[in-house]
């Protein structure tokens, strides 16, 4: 049961990576449309 270790360890990290690719995505969406977002 090595997998569920190593995901035990890895994800914090997956769910930082998850939310700010997230909020990139978001924001180069805002860019392309013209919406100001509130930093």
């Amino acid at each position: 049961m090595k997998v569920v270790q190593l995901l035990q360890k890895a994800w914090p990290e997956f769910i930082v990576l998850s939310s700010s690719m997230a909020y990139l995505m978001i924001r180069i969406v805002a860019n392309i449309n013209k919406i100001n977002l509130p930093t």
